[in-house]
């Protein structure tokens, strides 16, 4: 069955079948984004942070070809320029993307996490109790078979699900874990396919953050050391620049003005319309 968030309007597809410049280099292979959601979900979120892994990727390069270009540079100068670029830019959009990644893939789990059994009624207790007690006085050949004979009868698979204690009805916990993931399906099954569309979603979107990284450090033309150096500065907060907000005289009158560390100068400047924007979505 095809994914739910699957857009049928091609023309909202996105994204390349290789990341940077390995065009026919199969571990550089990864898929389009083809989904889509309203905004603010978690689908809209995760389309923005392909993009943005995408877009920083092609950033840098540009970057690094201006600056080539520019016959300013030696070979360590050039990285070093790049680098530094990087470290306050691209390096920190990549983090966020990631951090997208992440927070989306704990939403699931957790959400997965609180999915339960309902809890039977009196009288569908009793008949549980009924079966498992039938259950123990079996011998292990009846009880497989009896299992196999009734394993998709949802009172059946019910009873064993919501014994306390596995072994008392002659389950192993590995059986019974399976027989309480079936009925999960039977009473979650919408749910579960949602979640499972949705860390298909994810899965795209994990691949294209970690190669985006990975092609930043060869941009850059650095050792993978060199560059854990670099990013562990561009990527603290999660890639988000320190942010305050000062008290200014601006023409007699105490204004508010936000200010941004810019990690590169190592100095604080004052924040663009775009940076303070993305701290108050």
């Amino acid at each position: 069955m095809a994914n739910r968030f699957l857009s049928p309007d091609q023309s909202k597809w996105t994204g390349p079948t290789h990341m940077g410049a390995g065009l026919h280099d199969p571990a550089k292979r990864v898929s389009k984004f083809v989904f889509d959601g309203p905004d603010g979900s978690s689908v809209a979120k995760l389309r923005n942070a392909y993009v943005g892994a995408i877009e920083a990727v092609h950033g840098l390069r540009g970057k690094r070809t201006e600056a080539d270009g520019s016959g300013r540079f030696t070979a360590l100068g050039l990285s070093e320029h790049v680098a530094e670029y990087a470290m306050t830019g691209q390096i920190p959009a990549v983090r966020r993307a990631r951090s997208v990644v992440e927070r989306v893939r704990a939403e699931i789990a957790d959400r997965r996490s609180k999915l339960a059994l309902p809890k039977p009624t009196d009288e569908e207790r009793r008949d549980h109790e009924e079966i498992r007690a039938a259950m123990r006085g079996m011998s292990d050949e009846q009880r497989k078979n009896f299992i196999a004979e009734n394993r998709h009868n949802s009172t059946v698979a019910a009873a064993i699900a919501n014994a306390a204690i596995p072994a008392l009805v002659g389950l192993d916990a590995m059986q019974h874990q399976h027989i309480v993931a079936e009925q999960l399906q039977r009473e979650h099954g919408q749910t579960l396919a949602e979640l499972a569309d949705l860390e298909e979603v994810v899965g795209v979107v994990d691949r294209v953050t970690d190669l985006a990284r990975e092609e930043l450090r060869e941009i850059i033309g650095v050792s993978r050391e060199v560059f854990e150096g670099v990013a562990r500065v561009g990527e603290a907060g999660d890639g988000e620049l320190p942010f305050r907000v000062e008290q200014r005289q601006i023409g007699g009158e105490t204004k508010e003005v936000c200010r941004v560390y810019d990690m590169a100068a190592k100095e604080w400047r004052d924040a663009s319309l775009d940076e303070i924007q993305k701290v108050a979505a």
